[in-house]
């Protein structure tokens, strides 16, 4: 009697499970390709600049290779940037939300323009001027430095300013410039129109508020706009037109 020939199964098992394997892979692959990247909430960097950065160390065709690649990348190192959210969509979309960081003003310093955040630290150097952010002008410091807080004496400054651009913009009244005068009052510029707003009291938010409410009456004028005793009566606001 002729013994049948064997026919191992194994090839055809390692051959189904390959077939598998790039099924599965093709299935995901075509799946969760990436088919739209949404960058919103900076005002200081482009969606081109911020696209290439985020994925500089993430893969930008597939979601969970980007996902895997996410949790491994380096920390954020943007100048302007306090925060960057990053939320997939399975499975083709990538959500990024920046949070720039707040410029509280800048200071002109051996021809550059030194802007600094709430805390005084100096985030950039550039000879560009930024929108509502105001010029810093007669504060004494003894250096600046890059990525370092501003020296100076005036300890109180900072806070200060940082509550009278709380009531700038909440009012969206920017100025020009805030100049801090040899006694430490302040005065701020609007134009051709000098504010003087004297000592930091408690009324700093009631007078920013009724420079506001005045602004439309001195817009096309040049002078000086006298409140340094103004409490709530408008009996005290003086201008003197240039």
């Amino acid at each position: 009697m002729r013994n049948k020939k064997k026919i191992s199964v194994v090839p055809f098992v390692i051959l189904a499970f390959l077939l598998l394997i790039a099924a599965a892979a093709a299935f995901i692959w075509t799946t969760f390709r990436i088919k739209k990247v949404n960058i919103t909430g900076s005002e200081r960097y482009s969606y081109e600049f911020l696209y290439d950065y985020v994925f500089e160390e993430r893969n930008d065709a597939n979601t969970i290779l980007f996902y895997l690649d996410d949790k491994k990348a380096g920390k954020i190192n943007l100048s302007f940037v306090d925060n960057i959210e990053i939320e997939m969509a399975f499975p083709d979309t990538i959500n990024v939300t920046v949070y720039d960081r707040a410029l509280s003003g800048y200071v002109d310093y051996r021809g550059s323009n030194m802007y600094f955040d709430s805390e005084g630290v100096v985030i950039d150097s550039t000879v560009n001027v930024y929108d509502n952010v105001p010029e810093i002008v007669g504060l004494s410091y003894d250096h600046i430095v890059l990525y370092e807080k501003i020296a100076t004496d005036n300890t109180r400054f900072f806070d200060e300013l940082n509550i009278m651009n709380q009531h700038f913009t909440k009012y969206e009244l920017w100025p020009d410039s805030i100049v801090i005068g040899s006694d430490g009052t302040y005065s701020f510029v609007i134009g051709d129109v000098t504010v003087k707003i004297g000592a930091f009291d408690d009324h700093i938010g009631s007078k920013i508020y009724e420079v506001k409410a005045m602004k439309a009456k001195f817009l096309d004028s040049a002078g000086v706009l006298h409140m340094e005793n103004f409490t709530g009566d408008e009996s005290y606001i003086i201008f003197d037109e240039k």
